[in-house]
């Protein structure tokens, strides 16, 4: 009786579109739903502008499911309001995983996927939400960190405190701990090499 009153929400990643031979179980289809939904919450009370490396896994399974929804043949061109909520679903996940792209590099990679298979009109609309940059380059350059670590105040030489020079310090820390130990090696004694 209470499953009755809780009927799952249109799906607007057109799991109901699909034809029969492929089309998803009903707990796949209704957790699809739900994942649009958290995914639409989140984004309205967050955000996708701070990095949450959570985010690329759900943000790229919706982003793929709405595009394989919207290339099935039961998607007519003429369903316009379909089309649209389906589109405006792609653009929030794509958008998600491009601001999620500043942050963590394999959201970035996963935005270039999807972006390549999306259509002319897709992109045109994305354009319109987000800030592309064409040339951003695809493979990701390497930093060489000088960032302080363990600064607490500004009198501290900064200089003292960055990557660079703690890992010089623990190797020096390291040796003089091998140091300590060879000196403190037992070495037997006359009388017990003579006794065994």
């Amino acid at each position: 009786m209470v499953q009755d009153e809780m009927k799952p929400p249109s799906l607007s990643t057109g799991a109901k579109a699909v034809n029969n031979n492929t089309q998803p179980s009903q707990a796949v289809a209704y957790a699809l739903r739900c994942l649009e939904t958290v995914l639409r919450l989140y984004y309205l009370r967050h955000s996708f502008e701070h990095g949450d490396t959570y985010l690329t896994y759900f943000l790229s399974t919706l982003a793929n499911t709405t595009i394989e929804n919207m290339n099935r043949d039961s998607v007519s061109p003429d369903d316009v309001k379909t089309l649209k909520i389906l589109r405006a679903t792609l653009l929030l996940s794509v958008k998600g995983l491009y601001d999620q792209g500043q942050h963590v590099y394999v959201s970035s990679a996963m935005c270039r996927l999807i972006r390549d298979r999306m259509t002319k009109e897709d992109i045109t609309a994305l354009r319109r939400h987000t800030t592309w940059k064409d040339d951003q380059p695809l493979v990701p350059h390497y930093v060489r960190s000088t960032f302080p670590v363990t600064i607490v105040m500004l009198e501290e030489d900064w200089q003292m405190e960055t990557v660079e020079n703690l890992t010089k310090m623990y190797d020096q820390l390291a040796l003089e701990a091998n140091e300590s130990e060879s000196d403190m090696v037992i070495t037997p004694d006359k009388k017990s090499e003579q006794a065994g």
